[in-house]
């Protein structure tokens, strides 16, 4: 899949909708999000190599245009026999399919059996998995009942996790802590709704924040909750002829959620209001996504691999004078 071909398939943005594109792994249903889609290409065995000590038979990597990349046996991740032990028994490899995907500004390659259409899903229709097997090794975003069969949205970040676990690189250093103590106090007068499905990731962020003195964050599992508590703010500011940056400042989202996308919420957001500035934090983000942040109004992206810089974001943001005033 080029690129030119995938900006003919996508839909327009805020339209709380999604490209899927359908798999079948070890009698699992499942999909991964077309905008994660740098390329689809033929796999060769050639280009591909085991790592040396890695535990896992799912794993290897690949030469994809003359950059070794890492690359995810999604088949052996859900059962299926892996490449290396088809390799140790000397069984031939059927054809196989190499799906490049871009997150966290890295190149990963899933290696599958074959592929299947791509259907349009709202978010809406995608519900949060289940508590009890959102830890399951079935890695997923959400599930959606699809002509009467469940899809499992894959959570191909939290499966990378998982197989290349790294150390947190998220430090005081590479925060750049502010010895600003007009800034560090104009921090906490910031009120800031933070959206995003994943728990680990609003522990991580509310602790990163927290440490700059950006104390006052709430935060919500999904967009639809953000969007709802926003409503009834702004319907108590038209009752009491209020502002309603008195209640909120910024709201800091992830783009895949179940229930409301971080696109879709951006622009409702902003059909509310203006004033109230979005902030966009997800892996997805690459020059084709900040595009499409704009287009729905958003004020700032950034990569959620690139957590170091998410508290100078937010001062240029919500803090531009003080900003200035530092730098002179």
């Amino acid at each position: 899949m080029k690129s030119n071909e995938k900006d003919s398939i996508l839909t327009e943005a805020g339209t709380n909708e999604i490209e899927i594109l359908e798999l079948s792994l070890h009698e699992k249903y499942v999909g991964i999000n077309v905008l994660k889609i740098r390329e689809i290409i033929k796999y060769d065995p050639t280009q591909m190599n085991i790592i040396p000590g890695q535990k896992s038979d799912c794993t290897g990597s690949y030469i994809f245009k003359n950059e070794c990349i890492p690359m995810v046996d999604l088949g052996a991740y859900f059962g299926e026999s892996s490449v290396k032990e088809k390799q140790d028994n000397k069984k031939p490899d059927s054809p196989r399919i190499l799906i490049v995907c871009e997150f966290n500004n890295n190149l990963i390659g899933f290696l599958v059996n074959k592929i299947g259409r791509i259907r349009r899903v709202s978010w809406k229709d995608i519900k949060p998995m289940p508590s009890l097997m959102s830890e399951s090794k079935v890695m997923a975003i959400g599930v959606a009942i699809i002509d009467g069969k469940q899809l499992y949205m894959l959570d191909l970040e939290k499966i990378v996790e998982v197989i290349f676990p790294q150390k947190e690189v998220v430090s005081d250093a590479t925060l750049g802590q502010s010895t600003d103590d007009k800034l560090r106090d104009a921090r906490k007068s910031i009120k800031i709704f933070m959206a995003d499905d994943s728990g680990t990731i609003r522990t991580k962020v509310t602790s990163i924040l927290a440490r700059e003195n950006y104390i006052s964050v709430r935060a919500f599992e999904n967009g639809e909750q953000v969007l709802q508590e926003v409503s009834l703010l702004h319907k108590m500011t038209v009752e009491n002829s209020r502002s309603l940056t008195d209640y909120i400042d910024l709201v800091l989202t992830d783009i895949e959620m179940p229930q409301l996308d971080g696109l879709t919420l951006c622009k409702k957001l902003k059909a509310l209001s203006r004033d109230i500035k979005v902030f966009l934090l997800s892996s997805m983000i690459t020059e084709q996504i900040v595009v499409t942040c704009s287009s729905v109004g958003a004020d700032g992206a950034l990569s959620k691999g690139e957590l170091h810089q998410l508290v100078h974001k937010l001062d240029q943001l919500c803090l531009p004078e003080l900003i200035s005033k530092t730098k002179d």
